[in-house]
């Protein structure tokens, strides 16, 4: 994908205010190791670089390989979310805070151990044993730049991106890169790192394309598959208008009888599993309709006995 046909997705061509509430775009990150990068063929089909996988379905139904995304992925790593990691507001205040406490050097030090130790090589072993093999990565857009110095990308930001593709490479697992927050907010929230509450980033060109940039960075350092999330928690893809190549459309799962636990807790009853359902069939209609694979890119830890229902 060249830059102009990335800036028709930014300025909402076929986004048009998509991912309000969840991440924005999701990109394969995979090191030289087999099975190597992942890429769409034959459209509805996800394969590695020799072509060697079959279709997502067949996949699910031999089991031969799946994709099980860690429900709550990274989240709280490069892109701190106050409710996972116990503090107020949004990250860029606590990172503002801790700064006017401890002063820039010493706060400098403790973010950076904060996110050396969050994930090491013995993580990546605790996922992989039970047979995970796929961690989606949420990362803030502020690692990448800097809103007092836009469209320059900062290499230091690229410390941690590259340390954990290089652990997961180590143990097989594919890493997921999801850019949380963007310029200007996608979102009006703190997931993220929205600290006025307004999306401006749909309505100012100069966020839009400020994101540009990043992305072909990373593209120049690796070769991308492009994973789109759905308006509304990644639940309404109606303003596509087409299939984009090489693209994996992404939903986020939360059914309801996890988070939020709106509608109590799952019992195994036949009118959750057919409410399970139904939700499910909804979120994924433009996929079936296009006959392109479906990828569930978000749930909850309380959501996973529901989600055994659509297996």
């Amino acid at each position: 994908m060249d830059i102009s046909e990335s800036r028709k997705i930014w300025s909402g061509h076929y986004l048009n205010h998509w991912a309000i509430q969840i991440s924005l775009i999701e990109r394969t990150y995979s090191a030289n190791i087999k099975p190597g990068i992942l890429r769409v063929a034959d459209k509805n089909k996800i394969v590695d670089g020799n072509g060697a996988l079959s279709s997502f379905a067949e996949l699910l139904s031999k089991k031969t390989i799946v994709f099980t995304n860690v429900p709550r992925s990274l989240g709280g790593w490069m892109m701190m979310e106050n409710f996972m990691n116990g503090f107020p507001g949004r990250e860029m205040q606590i990172r503002k805070a801790l700064g006017k406490v401890l002063g820039p050097e010493k706060s400098s030090f403790f973010f950076n151990k904060f996110l050396e130790y969050f994930f090491m090589d013995e993580d990546a072993v605790f996922l992989r044993t039970p047979g995970l093999n796929s961690l989606r990565v949420p990362f803030n857009y502020r690692h990448l730049e800097d809103d007092m110095n836009p469209f320059v990308v900062l290499p230091e930001g690229f410390k941690h991106i590259d340390r954990i593709v290089d652990i997961c490479a180590r143990h097989g697992i594919y890493v997921l890169l999801d850019l949380h927050s963007a310029p200007g907010g996608q979102s009006q929230d703190w997931h993220c790192d929205d600290p006025i509450g307004y999306a401006a980033f749909w309505d100012q060109k100069p966020f839009q394309d400020r994101i540009v940039n990043p992305w072909r960075t990373i593209a120049a350092r690796l070769t991308l598959t492009i994973w789109l999330d759905g308006n509304t928690f990644a639940m309404d893809f109606s303003g596509f208008t087409k299939v984009i190549p090489n693209t994996v459309y992404a939903i986020h799962d939360y059914c309801g009888y996890g988070i939020p636990n709106r509608i109590g807790r799952y019992q195994g009853k036949p009118e959750q599993d057919r409410y399970i359902r139904s939700m499910y069939d909804r979120k994924v209609e433009f996929m079936k309709e296009h006959n392109v694979p479906i990828w569930n890119g978000s749930s909850t830890d309380s959501d996973m006995d529901a989600l055994h229902s659509l297996t």
